[in-house]
């Protein structure tokens, strides 16, 4: 995935989905269309209606297209009628989401460490239905920030958005970030980001590892290709499957 993305929005649909700028063929978009819409629906009716509504996205090492990942789903769940909540919680190397109408002078540092009320961080997107808490900054020690009083108020505004929608946690990636293993602690599900044909198998088994007593939800292949035509496709991962419903699922930016 390239790091320099455009967005694509059709007027009579609705916005639709983040792209590289070098892969701009309206049959890979379309396709891509396609993935994370079926993936948002797939969500939606395996955790959103069965009450896990707190969802948290990580990966094993950086580069792996988690936080394109989350800006899609964010997207897609919205375009589904979910009120749907962005929450940049990678403190290390925060998003820039495009999508951002205006961003926050506070964001989640603001809420953490300097006592900003909760709706003055929540920043509306180009999205329907879709809003972003930006991380405010770079912390020195996001593990402390997360560990401060103010995570108690925290949750419990992002309970009470869940309620009637869903978040998204755009966490770091597992093994670098200890962070990421306190944070399980507060959602009802994981989703785990893989680069497909480049993250090592021993990789995803260690955070899975580190994601123990979560319920994952799946695996997410982010960068994956079809290999031949129709329906005959190549699964980089194998027979390897995550640890509760077997979900492996591709998306190909």
């Amino acid at each position: 995935m390239n790091d320099s993305n455009t967005y694509t929005s059709n007027a009579a649909e609705g916005p639709k989905v983040f792209h590289s700028r070098s892969r701009t063929r309206a049959v890979e978009l379309a396709r891509a269309e396609e993935h994370f819409l079926a993936l948002s629906t797939t969500v939606k009716t395996a955790a959103i209606e069965n009450g896990k509504r707190v969802l948290l996205l990580t990966s094993a090492v950086r580069g792996e297209g988690k936080s394109f990942v989350a800006m899609n789903l964010g997207t897609n769940l919205a375009k589904l009628g979910v009120p749907t909540l962005l929450l940049d919680a990678d403190l290390r190397a925060p998003c820039k989401y495009p999508l951002l109408r205006k961003p926050s002078s506070d964001g989640l540092l603001g809420f953490l460490d300097k006592g900003a009320p909760f709706a003055a961080c929540v920043c509306e997107s180009t999205v329907p239905l879709l809003s972003i808490i930006p991380s405010g900054g770079v912390s020195s020690a996001p593990l402390q920030a997360f560990t401060r009083s103010r995570m108690r108020d925290l949750v419990a505004s992002l309970r009470e958005f869940a309620a009637s929608g869903v978040v998204l946690l755009d966490t770091p990636p597992g093994l670098i970030a200890p962070e990421v293993k306190f944070l399980t602690s507060f959602v009802d599900a994981a989703l785990l980001v893989v680069a497909a044909n480049r993250t090592p198998r021993s990789s995803v088994a260690a955070v899975l590892e580190l994601l123990g007593g979560t319920s994952v939800l799946g695996i997410i292949l982010n960068q994956w290709k079809p290999v031949g035509s129709g329906y005959r496709y190549y699964h980089p991962m194998g027979d390897f499957k995550p640890r509760s419903n077997g979900l492996v699922w591709p998306t190909e930016m």
